[in-house]
């Protein structure tokens, strides 16, 4: 399973869930560099097994929330974010200029094994390899967020072919 950074539950509480599979943390790069330090200690501490740093979609996009703000009760633990929230206040939390650097940064970070989601092209997936990642998950986002990428369908044969 991976946990969204943005999820409503925290990580503590998941874990101590118990529940039987894997457990991962979906990671942005945020510009508070230290709430990303934070995440991935927390993630290590309660035992979750890997880091998936989402690397397609460094901004929300403008049609992410069917009205402007959460409802009052929601909130976001593990990053310190409660009521009310709107979308702008997320954007704000996220880096927009992630580059291969970060990471490089994020892999320096931790012990657990980091794999990259929102690889779609062959260059990217060898350029993960080349940076030592453990792993990449072609996707898109769902194509609710980035509508005008290649379908993760197709970017599958060429990061297959790129990295055998």
């Amino acid at each position: 399973m991976v946990l969204g950074s943005f999820s409503t539950t925290a990580m503590e509480e998941v874990a101590e869930a118990g529940s039987p599979g894997l457990q991962w943390l979906q990671l942005y790069i945020f510009r508070d560099r230290e709430l990303t330090r934070s995440l991935i200690t927390q993630a290590e501490r309660v035992g979750f097994k890997a880091i998936v740093l989402t690397v397609d979609q460094p901004v929300i996009g403008p049609d992410s929330y069917k009205s402007a703000s959460l409802p009052p009760h929601i909130s976001f633990p593990d990053i310190g974010l409660s009521g009310p929230i709107n979308k702008e206040k997320v954007r704000n939390l996220i880096d927009s200029s992630v580059t291969w650097e970060e990471v490089d940064w994020v892999k320096g970070l931790t012990k657990l094994p980091v794999v990259l989601k929102g690889i779609l092209t062959a260059e990217d997936a060898v350029e993960a390899v080349r940076h030592g990642v453990q792993g990449i998950i072609v996707s898109n986002h769902g194509g609710r967020q980035l509508d005008g990428v290649l379908a993760s369908v197709s970017g599958i044969s060429f990061s297959l072919c790129a990295t055998s």
